[in-house]
């Protein structure tokens, strides 16, 4: 829920920064960059739903797989810890390639 009410929040102010653009008669290049990267966000969130998800079913244990992408130095760390416990490995979207993230989690008990 907490996530969610700061995505709204961020979603919230660029509803706004792209009302005053269109007052003006103009949308600039970055509100389009900016609505990129408010849909790759979705994908992090998901994912974090996803674990909680997984640890309420039992899952006791994560590993990051790295996704079909150039891959950020946190995220190649990460996937080189392996099987850790459940919360201890940095959440998706969270390295240096934030929401560009192409990575996910996998889990066992």
């Amino acid at each position: 829920g907490g996530v969610i009410k700061e995505q709204l929040r961020y979603l919230n102010g660029f509803v706004k920064d792209l009302q005053a653009e269109l007052f003006q008669g103009k949308l600039s290049g970055r509100a389009k960059v900016r609505a990129g990267m408010y849909a790759d966000a979705a994908r992090a969130t998901y994912q974090q739903s996803r674990r909680r998800q997984k640890y309420d079913a039992g899952m006791r244990h994560e590993r990051r797989i790295l996704g079909a992408a150039d891959h950020c130095a946190g995220c190649l760390a990460a996937a080189q810890l392996g099987w850790q416990p459940i919360w201890t490995l940095p959440p998706i979207g969270s390295a240096e390639c934030t929401v560009q993230c192409q990575c996910q989690m996998i889990y066992k008990k």
